[in-house]
């Protein structure tokens, strides 16, 4: 009996990665505008209730993913080999410590942190599936391997930029735009050592989980992702970002399809 072929996946295209990189930006910066209007910081978009701007954007991507049958490039599988997790240890000991700076000077209501645990996760799923999944699987076929990387950190720092038209801090944007591409670096090298997108979506959501928490603390006050210290934001992920350097060494004589093995 003849069976039908499992169909393969539709061949990358550039102009549908920019595409959707721009389509989910109008997203997160549009939706949230019209949602929430203009905020003071970024804290308001989390710490009330669940943002449904995040929501839609998680279904978006995931439904690009599989319409595409991009699931396996992405890296919508399981870590290879498992013990390649440990690799997030020296940002998951700075989460700690966050996390204990916090409970030292107060935490907020447990209302807040729910509510701000969730919609970090939230963007964890979402950056890294568009960032260090869809972007940097369709940059690749078109450019070298270290080339891909850096213009995916990039292009990563670059969205946060236009959050000042969400809050009207521009400089604060700016340093903390700043402060995600370096982020970006270390995060893709998570992926790229992992062989998966799970672990990189996990510490970046708590990452920002952390770094919102201690922010709303009692003597972080407002302090949130370097919105009201830019040198704090840029001085933060910099030991991470010489980290994933360090992890990304030799990556550029590995061919791309080993790179997205």
């Amino acid at each position: 009996m003849v069976t039908k072929a499992a169909k393969a996946p539709r061949p990358n295209s550039l102009g549908i990665t920019l595409g959707v990189y721009v389509l989910w930006g109008l997203l997160i910066i549009g939706g949230q505008s019209v949602v929430f209007g203009n905020v003071s910081n970024l804290d308001d978009l989390v710490k009330t209730q669940v943002n449904i701007v995040f929501v839609t954007a998680v279904v978006l991507l995931l439904g690009v993913t599989f319409f595409f049958k991009w699931q396996r490039r992405v890296g919508l599988k399981p870590a290879a080999p498992p013990s390649s997790w440990l690799v997030i240890w020296p940002a998951a000991l700075l989460i700690l410590l966050f996390l204990g700076v916090a409970l030292a000077t107060g935490l907020p209501s447990t209302t807040v942190v729910l509510f701000v645990l969730i919609n970090t996760l939230l963007v964890g799923v979402h950056e890294e599936l568009m960032c260090r999944g869809i972007l940097f699987q369709g940059l690749l076929p078109s450019l070298a391997v270290w080339p891909a990387i850096l213009l995916t950190s990039f292009l990563f720092g670059a969205i946060h930029a236009f959050n000042g038209f969400l809050t009207g801090d521009f400089a604060g944007a700016l340093s903390q735009a700043g402060a995600a591409t370096l982020s970006g670096i270390w995060l893709l090298a998570v992926r790229l050592r992992t062989r998966s997108i799970y672990p990189a979506m996990l510490i970046h959501g708590l990452w920002d989980f952390a770094i919102f928490i201690m922010g709303l603390s009692v003597t972080a006050g407002a302090a949130t992702a370097g919105s009201s210290n830019p040198l704090f934001g840029l001085l933060i992920p910099l030991p991470l970002a010489l980290y994933g350097l360090w992890l990304l060494r030799g990556i550029g004589k590995q061919s791309k399809e080993e790179v997205l093995a």
